[in-house]
């Protein structure tokens, strides 16, 4: 039961931090996007002008 225990605590934190991982991947990649947006906001505003 003991060992059972351990290896349940074992992969459940390992799940928990590859989702944690993935969660930071997300939003790093998402920060990308906006800033590529706004870029191309700027640079749309600098043609304008």
């Amino acid at each position: 039961m003991k060992l059972h225990d351990y290896t349940l605590q074992k992969t459940f934190l390992f799940l928990l931090s590859s989702y944690m991982l993935y969660l930071v991947v997300k939003n790093s990649e998402m920060l990308n996007v906006k800033k590529n947006q706004i870029k191309i906001a700027q640079n749309m505003v600098i043609l304008g002008e």
